[in-house]
């Protein structure tokens, strides 16, 4: 993973690491396109649950839904994909617990 610079977390929030969102997938959850997204790193996280996953598509921000032999990735936007991934083909990163928005 690449960083590019740093920013200070609100002291409220459990986080180990900040990304900025990379696309408009996940604007129903309200998480656009160039918002910073604070991740609390942790490799189990509950179904439906918003995380940052590194895929073969680079790293990603969704709702991850667990099954027996696969996870489901589902987009907070009817434009985008679900996608489907076996477990041993991603790395969750983190569960997103905050946010700093730039769109007003």
């Amino acid at each position: 993973m690449n960083t590019t610079g740093t920013t200070q977390a609100p002291a409220e929030l459990d986080c180990t690491l900040a990304m900025i969102c990379p696309d408009n997938s996940m604007m129903n959850a309200r998480l656009f396109k160039g918002d910073t997204v604070f991740i609390r790193e942790q490799s189990e996280v509950d179904n439906g649950t918003v995380v940052a996953i590194m895929t073969d598509k680079g790293l990603v921000l969704r709702r991850v839904y667990l099954h027996d032999e696969y996870m489901e990735l589902r987009p907070e936007n009817p434009t985008f994909p679900t996608a489907s991934y076996h477990q041993s083909e991603v790395e969750i990163i983190g569960e997103a617990v905050g946010f700093m928005s730039t769109t007003i």
